[in-house]
């Protein structure tokens, strides 16, 4: 099984390789800041990001990957659920395509991880608003039709459709060690609308992106060459498979009302400051 970053061209195969790769881009990534800590975000020009976090000790307490593709799914946001490991972690529970005036139902039901979480302390819930998904290929399967996927399944009783969703997360226990991680975890199968072989400018490792049509919205699928030894995508062919879900949250969601401290409202009762 493909990890999240070989999907994106970063092939770390032990502890030394993580600690020389956050060394190699830390001079060249973008700080966030933000109550818990800072991101630091190193953007390649593939398309492949690092989020390096860092708590309000100055210590590298994580890393988390995220491809910026161009799919956009339109998502009813509910509740949000902090990381156990890193103060900076965190995932949203969300439905896909809801009504335009249903904040608590839509399609189906499922959570992502959210490589910037802490940016959106205070977000006002529940709320619709547009995604962006990297969906990070764990295991995949490629046919080249929608007939092609159908006849693979004959004899196999009920299938899923050629544009499917499976939130299995909700189907399993998120509370061991690896719960942050497989909150995030999903099942789906969906129509290629475009596929490249990309290569990652800082690795020089290639990787593939697809843009995947499937039930409720699109994904940016990212996944290592390993996936493609012995075929390749076809526009308008079907994958299916499972992947990890991030997510970015597109524009300027709405906030809540900070309520101000009682040194603000001191000041404000005697007319110093806003």
């Amino acid at each position: 099984m493909s990890s999240n970053f070989s999907s994106i061209g970063f092939n770390l195969q032990q502890r030394e390789d993580l600690d020389t790769l956050i060394e190699d881009i830390f001079d060249q990534t973008e700080s966030i800041v933000t109550t818990q800590g800072e991101y630091l975000l190193f953007e390649d020009g593939s398309g492949a990001e690092l989020w390096l976090q860092v708590d309000n000790k100055k210590r590298v307490v994580g890393m988390n990957p995220h491809f910026k593709g161009s799919s956009r799914h339109h998502v009813s946001l509910t509740s949000s659920s902090k990381g156990k490991f890193s103060p900076l972690d965190g995932s949203f529970d969300a439905w896909s395509s809801p009504s335009p005036d249903e904040l608590d139902s839509g399609l189906y039901p499922f959570s992502f991880f959210a490589p910037n979480y802490r940016v959106f302390d205070g977000i006002k819930l529940p709320q619709q608003l547009d995604v962006q998904f990297a969906a990070f290929a764990h295991n995949i399967e490629f046919f080249e039709s929608e007939l092609a996927y159908t006849n693979s399944h004959k004899g196999d009783g009920a299938i899923f459709a050629a544009q499917s969703f499976i939130p299995t997360s909700r189907f399993r226990d998120n509370t061991g060690e690896d719960g942050d991680i497989s909150i995030a975890e999903c099942m789906f199968t969906g129509l290629v609308g475009d596929y490249k072989r990309l290569t990652n400018n800082f690795t020089n490792e290639p990787f593939y992106w697809l843009y995947i049509e499937s039930f409720g919205g699109a994904f940016d699928v990212v996944a290592s060459q390993d996936h493609f030894a012995d075929c390749e995508p076809i526009i308008g062919g079907v994958i299916s498979g499972t992947f990890w879900l991030s997510g970015k949250i597109i524009g300027e969601p709405e906030m809540t009302e900070v309520e101000p401290s009682g040194l603000s409202r001191i000041l404000k009762k005697f007319g110093i400051g806003g």
